[in-house]
């Protein structure tokens, strides 16, 4: 039935958030079979988005960009808002990852995308791709990354511990739970806790969004992390 390609790409998604990068590939596998005999192309761009997300996390940077080029060719024009066609945003997002930030500022360009700009909902995930090219080329983008205090963070309860801030710099650079326990030298139970203490405190759905509020100024934003250590911190976000 090629309408349950449309839940297999879900439970895709749902599984690379959580860090399960093998449940994630079978479903993904499964459903975007399925989603090529639907009519509507949408859910078909969104799993071989979360393929390729799958492929970058697995050490595949080649095949994440396949994924993503053929999720370019069959999704929405990319004049239509990110609301409606995120993928163009997910590839720039994607050569972040890879390192590629001349490409991934070219795109903020073409995009019309400024340093002045007023944050907007609807561009809400353009102005975070800008923020990470900003970062990367070492400015502030005061006016998209305001240094907060940590109380100005809706549901931020406590300030991240220094060893939560370390397992959010590993989700950032797109860690499996498995990946940060050998990292940090922890269990993977204990390391499960602390990535749902840090989702918690910043009040996110997953870990996409978590990484989110931190760039924007989330947990105390960079302002509160101590200069020689915030470079590593930002090469890691961007790469989220």
């Amino acid at each position: 039935m090629p309408a349950a390609g449309i839940g297999y790409v879900g439970m895709a998604e749902v599984a690379y958030q959580r860090g399960d990068l093998d449940t994630a590939h079978q479903q993904v596998t499964e459903g975007i079979p399925l989603c090529r005999q639907l009519n509507w192309t949408q859910p078909l761009a969104a799993g071989l988005v979360t393929l390729a997300w799958i492929r970058q996390a697995g050490g595949d940077p080649g095949g994440a960009l396949e994924a993503m080029r053929e999720a370019e060719r069959i999704a929405l024009s990319p004049s239509v808002t990110s609301l409606l066609n995120p993928v163009p945003v997910q590839r720039a997002r994607l050569l972040l990852a890879q390192g590629d930030f001349a490409a991934a500022a070219r795109w903020a360009q073409e995009r019309g995308l400024r340093i002045d700009d007023e944050p907007m909902y609807h561009k809400e995930r353009e102005h975070l791709v800008l923020a990470r090219v900003l970062l990367a080329q070492d400015q502030p983008a005061a006016p998209l990354v305001p240094r907060r205090g940590i109380a100005t963070v809706p549901g931020l309860v406590e300030p991240l511990t220094p060893r939560e801030l370390e397992v959010l710099r590993l989700l950032a650079a797109g860690k499996t739970n498995q990946r940060i326990a050998r990292e940090l030298v922890l269990t993977l139970d204990t390391v499960k806790k602390h990535v749902s203490h840090v989702l918690a405190k910043l009040g996110a759905a997953n870990r996409t969004e978590a990484v989110s509020r931190h760039v924007l100024g989330g947990a105390g934003g960079f302002a509160d992390i101590d200069r020689r250590g915030s470079q590593p911190l930002l090469r890691h976000l961007l790469g989220s």
